[in-house]
Order: structure tokens, then C-alpha cells, then sequence
């Protein structure tokens, strides 16, 4: 599933709205957004509230993008402190 199939079905295309139904910040949708991936955990979770409407897809966590995003963060927030 991608981060548009879950803010499309709970947030009917608005991506605050889905992060309401959800119980999420909009900062975290956003994330998704931007990553292009929905954390495997949540995956399951909507496939789960869909009743398999949306699949997990178990591979997308060791997507190269992922892990770039990962790094990055920690590369960002070592330069704050």
C-alpha cells in the first residue's frame, strides 16, 4: 500500500483529515508522503481496519529509499545537537 492509498481512504484525498481518523499528527502523514512509504506496523494495521481492502507489503521497510530517509534523519539531527 502507499501512503496516498491510506490518506485517499481515510482522509478522501487530505492528508490532515487522514491523519485525524488515524489519531496521527499531519507532520507524520506528511512523512509518510514524503518517504512514499507507510510503516510496515501501520500497514498492518489498515489492511487489518480495511478488512484486506489495502495489503502490507512486508518488503517495502528495506526499501533503499527508507533507508536513505533513515539516514538522513540521524545525519540531521546530529548536526542540531
Amino acid at each position: 500500500m502507499t501512503p496516498q492509498d491510506v490518506v485517499q481512504h481515510y482522509g478522501n484525498g487530505n492528508a490532515t483529515k487522514a491523519a485525524i481518523a488515524l489519531g496521527l499528527t499531519r507532520q507524520a502523514v506528511n512523512v509518510w508522503l514524503r518517504a512514499g512509504l507507510v510503516p510496515l506496523d501501520w500497514q498492518h494495521w489498515v489492511e487489518k481496519d480495511t478488512a484486506g481492502r489495502y495489503k502490507a507489503d512486508p518488503r517495502r521497510p528495506n526499501d533503499p529509499h527508507l533507508r536513505a530517509l533513515r539516514k538522513n534523519k540521524v545525519t540531521a539531527s546530529a548536526a542540531v545537537t
